[in-house]
């Protein structure tokens, strides 16, 4: 936790010109920092935000600290072995000495969809920059084995399920969702193919059938037809439920509007704005102001909290920033105030950090005494860009991964 906090944290310092605590943490990377330490982590959550976070802190400050690139791939040769399947789909856990892996108990053993599928990034970097294409062909050959795989009799076609056996590489479940287990995963499919300069076929047909599958089949109204979302299907029941994490579909749909031609454009900008519209309603409607990690849409037309807690999470002020950044709205830089004086009335600690609260309809609202290395690198971070100009991030030139890291966009 305090490695990571440290890594996903470089690339907001290099945005925000924090050039002393960024300096004070290069230090640290360059004397410190190990790998080799007995821990069992999550492989996804180092690789988009601990490699993810020094490979975008090496590009962003004019790839001149080699020691960045070293320290990424060290940890990325560690966490290779978690690949060593008879699929080559990747395991979720890996102990960082033994090199031991593993799924865990709660997935029946299987790996997660959205673990599978937002490594490409970061892989391809990686690879671009160490000149060895082992980390982009491991990332490549878990891509494959998804595009190749049976889908489960009666699912749609572009949607995918949440569990696969890494042994025979084959899905082990029959429920699809943009929250929880499935989300980056289709985030991944749009921003692999800008991040290749937009050569790859594959990966702009794969996100146009989901996009095409995600409308028909999970994108509903309430009863009283004022409010879109995004439900998720299980065993073919869509349930009128939508995860905080499910708010980034937002933020694609506004950039897949900018960035691909020949779809549905009109439909994703009206998508992109009212999901924007409805993520910010699950902060206005609780009495904190701050949004849950999800909600439920009961008949009626309601909006009603499902799990109450609040974790940091950035996605709906990543949905303000792509929405002020391709409409020049005002009204999105007023929800992300709003957003961010509730956020620090009642997460920020006295002490100095931000907690997560415990329930978002409860007063006084109780800290969980956590904060979230996704706060430093995403929520913040976002929530920056949004009040600043655009050149301090060219879109057209750099790529957020799902950990908001951004990443050089590669024409060649």
């Amino acid at each position: 936790a305090e490695y990571m906090g440290i890594l996903d944290s470089l690339s907001t310092l290099l945005i925000m010109d924090l050039k002393e605590e960024f300096n004070t943490s290069l230090n640290w990377i360059r004397n410190e920092l190990n790998f080799d330490i007995n821990a069992e982590v999550s492989a996804f959550e180092c690789t988009i935000r601990g490699i993810g976070g020094l490979i975008s802190a090496y590009e962003l400050s004019g790839e001149k600290h080699e020691i960045l690139i070293d320290k990424a791939k060290e940890l990325a040769n560690r966490l290779l072995f978690a690949y060593n399947t008879t699929t080559g789909i990747p395991e979720s856990l890996i102990n960082l000495h033994t090199l031991i892996h593993k799924n865990p108990p709660w997935t029946g053993r299987a790996s997660v969809l959205s673990e599978i599928g937002t490594v490409q990034l970061e892989m391809a970097a990686l690879s671009h920059h160490t000149k060895n294409q082992i980390y982009t062909k491991k990332a490549e050959k878990a891509m494959q084995v998804v595009r190749d795989a049976p889908i489960p009799d009666g699912f749609p076609l572009g949607l995918y399920p949440t569990y696969m056996n890494p042994t025979q590489g084959q899905w082990t479940s029959y429920h699809a969702t943009l929250g929880a287990l499935g989300d980056s995963f289709y985030e991944y499919l749009l921003k692999s193919w800008i991040y290749g300069g937009k050569k790859s076929k594959s990966y702009l047909n794969m996100f146009l059938e989901s996009s095409k599958a995600i409308t028909q089949n999970l994108v509903m109204r309430t009863d009283d037809g004022q409010t879109l979302f995004i439900g998720e299907m299980k065993r073919g029941v869509v349930i009128p439920r939508m995860d905080h994490l499910a708010c980034f579909a937002a933020g694609m749909y506004g950039l897949a509007s900018e960035e691909i031609t020949e779809g549905p454009i009109t439909q994703w900008k009206t998508l992109a704005s009212e999901l924007t519209e409805t993520c910010f309603q699950m902060y206005t409607k609780s009495r904190t102001g701050i949004a849950p990690e999800s909600v439920n849409f009961p008949p009626g037309g309601t909006m009603l909290a499902g799990t109450p807690y609040y974790l940091l999470r950035p996605e709906t002020v990543e949905a303000f920033f792509y929405q002020w950044r391709f409409t020049k709205q005002q009204k999105y830089r007023d929800y992300g105030w709003k957003v961010f004086r509730a956020i620090n009335k009642y997460c920020r600690v006295t002490s100095g950090g931000y907690a997560g609260i415990k329930h978002v309809n409860s007063f006084p609202a109780k800290q969980d005494d956590l904060m979230q290395s996704f706060w430093l690198a995403e929520t913040l971070k976002y929530l920056y860009m949004l009040f600043s100009s655009d050149e301090i991030l060219d879109l057209k030139k750099w790529v957020l991964n799902t950990e908001a890291h951004p990443l050089k966009i590669r024409t060649s």
